[in-house]
């Protein structure tokens, strides 16, 4: 069966989703995407990710096109259109399509983007991938150099990413999804992760 997506007010099918060739998200990349991980056809650490997104589009005077309770309820029910156990919930918003290409912010009447689908991810047994953060022995968070203060990655679980308006924010997020995986992975008879160390590199570039 053909899966469903979400395009500006309507469940579609994937060959019937469509978006203007005028869409300032595909001429100008004028838009915001967030990506939620679904884990047994639950959204984890849900609750971040729609702060993330209200913060982004904020930064970018774009106004969101359906309040945060709607988008994810919108989430939820892709979820169960699409039977999705394991995998992730992609939205992106963009600032609309125009009669045609022009630099300029569009009038206040041309309404945002809004589209949404599903995939299907093994997201626990993911290869894991090495980031500027490091997971400890206790299953501690790395804070990235070059972020202003609020974004932790665990590589060792890269499902887990957290943010937070402030330092303790971020790390008490990132400590209930560490716990939420670990437990899952418990539940289900699966190991917990191996510790891992990134790989650094400098690079100097003379002045």
């Amino acid at each position: 069966m053909e899966k469903i997506a979400y395009v500006n007010g309507a469940f579609v099918p994937h060959s019937e989703a469509k978006v203007s060739v005028f869409d300032r998200g595909f001429l100008f990349a004028d838009g915001i995407y967030e990506v939620a991980a679904v884990l047994d056809g639950k959204l984890i650490d849900n609750a971040s990710h729609l702060a993330r997104l209200k913060r982004s589009v904020g930064e970018i005077e774009l106004a969101l096109p359906e309040t945060l309770e709607r988008i994810e309820a919108i989430q939820k029910e892709l979820v169960k259109r699409n039977d999705l156990v394991n995998g992730m919930v992609y939205l992106e918003v963009t600032r609309g399509a125009d009669k045609g290409r022009d630099f300029a912010f569009p009038k206040a009447d041309v309404k945002p983007t809004l589209v949404m689908f599903t995939s299907e991810k093994d997201i626990l047994n993911a290869a894991i991938r090495e980031a500027q953060a490091w997971l400890a022995a206790k299953y501690d968070a790395g804070l990235p150099p070059y972020w202003e203060a609020s974004r932790w990655t665990v590589p060792a679980l890269p499902e887990v990413v957290t943010e937070g308006d402030t330092e303790i924010e971020a790390l008490r997020m990132a400590e209930e999804a560490i716990r939420a995986v670990l437990e899952y992975r418990r539940d289900n008879g699966l190991p917990a992760p191996k510790d891992m160390s990134p790989t650094v590199r400098k690079i100097t570039i003379a002045a």
